[in-house]
């Protein structure tokens, strides 16, 4: 049997910044006009075309990015859509990706879509603080046995801790992954 050939991920390739772009090829290599009204910025992996939603407050204003590899072909990596978020929005705008009722979802194309808030805004849900790792666990700690890739040496956080010191860190207390995925919401309760 013939060997699969293993696709290069965009995480193992660097990552130029986002420009705004002028126009566009159709399937035929044709270019288009983008309307200057129209915000749609590129890098050697991604298209994003950027919109406005009006939302009421306290939620808006909402930006609508729409999220498209230039291959085309499908993505769901959640650090390349946070990185993505990121790099337009600022590392403090909070986002949120829908998985809509059946009513109303649109599936057409591999395309992903976020809606982010204005930084300052947070969602009433998640997490309260910031918590980074890469590499495996050993089985011990909140995440046991959590798979993790590392992060490439131009992505990596300045905070993230290897998987291997975990156990260190949180002991052997099993449902302490638990505890803080709930703590935000029974903070809220009272």
């Amino acid at each position: 049997m013939a060997k699969r050939k293993r696709e290069k991920h965009s995480y193992h390739v660097k990552w130029t910044p986002f420009a705004r772009c002028s126009s566009w090829s159709d399937a035929d290599g044709n270019q288009h006009k983008i309307p200057d009204e129209m915000v749609v910025l590129r890098n050697n992996i991604f298209t994003v075309t950027v919109e406005g939603c009006d939302v009421p407050p306290p939620m808006g204003p909402v930006a609508w990015l729409s999220i498209k590899r230039n291959d085309r072909t499908t993505i769901h990596d959640w650090r390349e859509l946070q990185r993505i978020k990121n790099m337009i929005m600022g590392e403090e705008c909070e986002a949120v990706e829908i998985y809509p009722a059946e009513s109303r979802l649109h599936d057409t194309a591999n395309q992903y879509h976020l809606w982010c808030f204005a930084p300052g805004y947070q969602l009433p849900f998640g997490y309260l603080g910031r918590f980074v790792a890469d590499e495996t666990t050993d089985g011990t700690g909140p995440d046991r046995n959590a798979k993790q890739r590392p992060f490439t040496m131009d992505d990596k956080p300045t905070d993230c801790l290897r998987g291997a010191d975990l156990p260190k860190l949180f002991g052997a207390d099993p449902t302490l992954g638990a505890k803080l995925a709930h703590r935000r919401l029974t903070a809220e309760k009272k």
